[in-house]
């Protein structure tokens, strides 16, 4: 299991199963609720197939219904029952959050930091104001009001990250 949360009254789950012997991995998007679990789909992720048509990291649902996966190669949101890919990224987005529909943040590798108004997702990464890109942005956290962004700089020695903003 890689990520859980609640979305219209309901548990979703992202799960993985890595098949070595076989060289794939198989990615499944699961509702339930604890009694009755059903797969919603599934991705077979092989030499020939690479394409993933959802976050496989992260699912984070705000209190306005909005549900959203982060992953290897950006962010979706579900809508309508279906993915849709709203931020393509070359490296991995890590986590979502959010207070609201028109408050969404996101975070990933390289210090990939976007902000979602309701319209439009910004790149806000210029804002974290640093000159190294070989950052991991791993977790972040908002109330509307303040941000906190942690990640670990993955230089010769690894080190701990933490923003803080208003």
């Amino acid at each position: 299991m890689q990520s859980i949360t609640s979305y219209l009254n309901y548990k979703y789950v992202l799960g993985t199963n890595i098949d070595f012997n076989r060289r794939r991995n198989v990615y499944y998007f699961i509702k339930g609720d604890f009694k009755n679990w059903t797969i919603i789909d599934s991705i077979v992720i092989n030499v020939s197939n690479s394409t993933l048509i959802w976050g496989d990291l992260k699912l984070f649902a705000n209190k306005n219904g909005n549900l959203y996966s982060a992953g290897v190669m950006g962010l979706w949101e579900y809508q309508n029952y279906i993915w849709k890919h709203v931020i393509s990224a070359n490296a991995p987005l890590y986590d979502v959050y959010g207070v609201d529909e028109k408050y969404v943040l996101a975070v990933g590798d390289f210090l990939q930091f976007y902000f979602y108004d309701g319209s439009t997702w910004q790149d806000m990464k210029k804002l974290l104001n640093h000159n190294n890109s070989n950052v991991i942005n791993i977790s972040v956290w908002t109330d509307g009001k303040e941000i906190f962004i942690s990640g670990i700089l993955i230089d010769e020695i690894q080190k701990t990250i933490v923003w803080h903003g208003k």
